[in-house]
């Protein structure tokens, strides 16, 4: 019964739901008890969700400095396109590596990748934020329900104390 919401921690299993482009989706804990049985499992269970927030926030870091690039890079290619189009509108007879036709036509479709790329980076930083506010709280979820079980056994000794005759505080005499 644990081990069947562990199957979304491993990010390498190929069974785990990803997004369109791949990033696998965190696990949600509704029910802590159905995805830790013990406390022993509790410290390797943070341990894995603290890893998967690594490589959640490390993706994020990869895909800000890919939008800042694409970002850069939109405006160059729009730019460089503007200019193609006036020296086809101009019919200007100047060298280039590429008739004009074929310029424009490569411009356009480099600015049209671009411009998916950028929307799908966006998406994707939506995507990993959201996953890594899950893993936070499913971390906090794992770490309050030990919290919980620790009070629980800590409350059951002194129950067992008090019914074997030995005082479990000091008295007031």
């Amino acid at each position: 019964m644990a081990t069947a919401g562990r199957a979304p921690a491993s990010i390498g299993n190929d069974e785990t739901a990803t997004n369109p482009r791949g990033i696998p989706y965190a696990p949600f804990v509704d029910r802590v008890e159905d995805y830790v049985a013990t406390r022993e499992e509790v410290e390797p269970t943070l341990r894995s969700f603290q890893e998967m927030i690594s490589k959640y926030q490390f993706m994020e870091m990869n895909l800000q400095r890919r939008m800042a690039g694409l970002k850069d890079k939109i405006p160059e290619i729009q730019k460089t396109l503007d200019t193609v189009r006036f020296l086809k509108l101009r019919k200007a007879n100047v060298m280039l590596s590429y008739t004009t036709d074929e310029a424009e036509t490569l411009l356009s479709s480099k600015l049209a990748t671009a411009n998916t790329s950028l929307s799908h980076c966006e998406e994707d930083l939506d995507f990993l934020r959201e996953q890594i506010t899950t893993m936070e709280v499913a971390t906090a979820r794992v770490y309050n329900w030990e919290v919980v079980q620790k009070r629980k056994d800590k409350s059951g000794e002194e129950v067992t104390k008090g019914q074997s005759g030995e005082k479990t505080g000091p008295s007031k005499n």
